[in-house]
């Protein structure tokens, strides 16, 4: 015992030993680039760079298959590996070697992954499907990538590859494509590179059981009508009880099994099961089969379970018969006509004259069970909200019996039809169509009919043109266009929503209405008998009443009155003969307080609102005097002085001359460019002023000694 411990020791050391003699030589030789998981792609040039000790010599760079061997470079330390165009994909090992003066040298491998320049159009799973039995069982799976020039490359050792499975309670897989069955049932691999996928159907069937089968001796009745007929089974091998078993009475398992042992079983024939054979299972074994014939049609559903005259029923049962032959079907006793039929399948309309009660079909002779169908009563309208508009109106049509929702039922008007925005079993929303005409409002569901309600298609105004386009509050427009009625009675004219007032004339094609008080720029719009017509833009210009004063020089405060000037500025202006003031007081819709501007001369003042130009009414631009010397600039009271400039007028009249606000009284002579006068007593230094027509001149010093 202690010399087998002595050798165990032995063993160990010796091998601690070997490792750590490897991990050192590993520490002489390594591969500094690529790094561990680079990529390389096909038809490029990588360079491999060793770092090595000294003591190792005869270095080389081994590669995994497919990678080509590496050429040499003039650096003993730098390999070069080409990758030619094609190469599968997929992860490979390159390992360098050497050797010392006394051992073989390798170093860590370093794994790099090989892709393709260009990803491939889509997959290729091979095989795309697979069968596995029992859990355990395990089979590989390949992927290949189809590329545009119709070559293929295995994906399977790609690390763009991944694998997932859409039930790993039925089947798993590794991340190299190996699928293992987990438990019976079907699910699919999906295979997944890149952007593409593709799946494999995997199909895991329980492990073959074991035991001894169940044998049916004698099956009595072998015939009988589902959900009525008793059937004992008779045999050897059916268990003491029914556990996990079943026995098939037909096409269907029984669903009613009265007792269960050993030697017998007793089952009622299952609703729908049609002919067929009767087979014991139990644990997963089956009995040999005896001929089993299910008599009678039966019903097992209706689809739908209520509907209109007309609406297209499923019946689903048994033993119907292939063909219909002289079988018939009746709802509530009135007699159907199929439109297709088979031994577990019948489709048909619900006849005309049907009621309310069961559907029955009746085959070589035998009524099946009864299924209850509601017969829903055809449509009907009790009436239109409202019933009269024009083409594009709305209203809604109410009644009875239009069904839950429109599927392929329909609103017409007089056999036109429209497009529903609402629908209920008792109220439709819908507008009047293009091309509608007076006459009856009819729903049709599931091809019933319902009775018509009149409903009077009107015509749409329409306005063509206005004359002019835009105008002040009171112009007089044309409005021509067409159905505007042959006379007003309760039609109207709108200014963008202000009604006109005032009417000139009326007729089915013009309109001559004035634009009214309130109106702002806009649509105009005529309504007939309640129907709005197309809206045609009419702007609202500005409008001068009045100037207040209506003559000045520039600078002069001038009160423009009048409508539609807005409540504020904004890009709003007063033109002096098309000179626009650059300094207002105020500015209200009906009153713009502006001065004068500079340059301005005599003409038309005119307020542009929003591009739109008001009337044009004259002011007169008056001339500022100006002063251009005084001689002599100084002097006592009652001196004369000699006043020169521009614009003092060529006579007098009630101009005047003042020093420092003292008015002078005596005037020697006064022509438009020379006033001679005296200076007045109380008269103190300051400025001289001219004025003229009210309009001051510019100021000159004068001394009063």
């Amino acid at each position: 015992m202690i010399e087998s411990i002595k050798l165990l020791a032995q063993a160990a050391l010796i091998l601690a030993v070997c490792l750590a003699r490897q991990v050192s030589a590993q520490s002489l030789l390594q591969i500094t680039s690529p790094a561990e998981g680079a990529t390389f792609v096909e038809g490029q040039v990588y360079t491999i760079t060793i770092a090595a000790d000294p003591a190792v010599q005869n270095i080389y760079v081994i590669t995994q298959h497919p990678l080509p061997a590496v050429q040499s470079t003039p650096d003993p330390l730098q390999f070069t590996l080409a990758l030619p165009i094609s190469i599968a994909p997929g992860l490979y090992q390159i390992t360098a070697v050497g050797s010392t003066a006394n051992e073989y040298i390798e170093s860590v491998p370093v794994h790099v992954d090989v892709e393709r320049q260009a990803a491939p159009k889509y997959l290729v799973a091979r095989p795309a499907s697979l069968a596995l039995s029992g859990n355990g069982d395990a089979l590989p799976i390949d992927v290949e990538g189809i590329y545009a020039t119709g070559g293929s490359l295995s994906l399977k050792r790609s690390l763009l590859t991944s694998y997932t499975s859409a039930n790993p309670l039925i089947a798993t897989v590794d991340g190299y494509g190996l699928i293992t069955a987990v438990g019976p049932g079907q699910t699919s691999i999906v295979v997944h590179y890149g952007s593409l996928s593709t799946t494999v159907d995997v199909v895991v069937s329980p492990a073959p059981p074991v035991g001894t089968p169940p044998v049916i001796s004698d099956v009595s009745p072998s015939l009988g009508t589902p959900s009525v007929t008793q059937v004992t089974v008779t045999g050897s091998n059916f268990g003491a009880t029914q556990g996990n078993g079943f026995v098939q009475l037909g096409t269907l398992s029984a669903t009613t099994v009265t007792s269960w042992n050993d030697t017998e079983i007793i089952a009622t024939v299952p609703l729908g099961s049609m002919s067929g054979v009767a087979i014991v299972n139990q644990n997963g074994l089956y009995s040999n089969q005896v001929p089993f014939t299910a008599t009678a049609p039966s019903i097992m559903n209706l689809s739908p379970v209520n509907g209109n005259v007309g609406t297209s029923v499923t019946i689903t049962g048994s033993s119907f018969g292939l063909a219909q032959g002289y079988s018939t079907i009746s709802f509530n006793g009135v007699e159907a006509a199929p439109s297709s039929w088979s031994d577990g399948s019948i489709g048909v309309p619900v006849p005309p004259g049907a009621s309310s009660g069961n559907v029955v079909v009746t085959a070589s002779g035998l009524a099946s069970n009864g299924v209850f169908f509601t017969v829903i009563p055809p449509p009907s309208i009790t009436n239109t909200s409202p019933n009269s508009g024009a083409v594009g109106v709305p209203l809604t049509v109410l009644g009875t019996n239009f069904g839950n929702s429109q599927a392929a039922s329909t609103v017409k008007f007089n056999g036109t039809t429209a497009t529903a925005t609402a629908w209920s079993d008792t109220s439709i929303s819908t507008t009047v169509p293009v091309g509608a005409t007076t006459g009856n409002v009819v729903v049709t569901v599931n091809g019933s009919a319902s009775n018509g309600v009149l409903f009077t298609v009107l015509p749409t105004p329409n306005i063509i043109s206005l004359s002019p386009t835009s105008g002040a509050i009171g112009a007089l427009v044309t409005i021509t266009g067409t159905n505007f009625g042959s006379t007003r009675g309760s039609s109207t004219a709108s200014f963008n929503g202000a009604a006109a007032t005032s009417y000139t004339s009326w007729n089915a094609t013009t309109i001559k209405a004035t634009v009214p008080a309130g109106a702002t720029t806009g649509n105009v719009v005529v309504t007939v008998n309640g129907v709005s017509s197309n809206g045609v833009l009419f702007t609202i210009t500005p409008h001068i009443s009045s100037l207040s004063p209506t003559s000045g020089a520039a600078g002069i405060l001038v009160t423009v009155t009048g409508t539609n000037f807005g409540p504020s500025q904004g890009a709003s202006t007063v033109k002096f003969n098309g000179t626009a003031a650059t300094s207002y007081t105020s500015w209200s819709d009906t009153v713009v307080k502006a001065n004068v501007p500079p340059g301005a001369t005599t003409g038309n003042a005119t307020v542009t609102v929003n591009g739109a130009v008001s009337n044009g009414v004259s002011f007169t631009v008056l001339p500022t005097p100006n002063i251009s010397s005084l001689s002599p600039t100084s002097g006592a009271v009652g001196a004369t002085v000699n006043i020169n400039g521009t614009n003092f007028g060529s006579s007098r009249g009630t101009s005047t001359v003042n020093f420092h606000g003292t008015a002078v009284t005596s005037y020697t002579s006064w022509s438009a460019t020379l006033i001679k006068v005296k200076v007045p007593s109380g008269a103190t230094t300051g400025d001289v002023i001219v004025t003229v027509n009210n309009v001051a001149s510019n100021g000159k010093s004068f001394t009063v000694n």
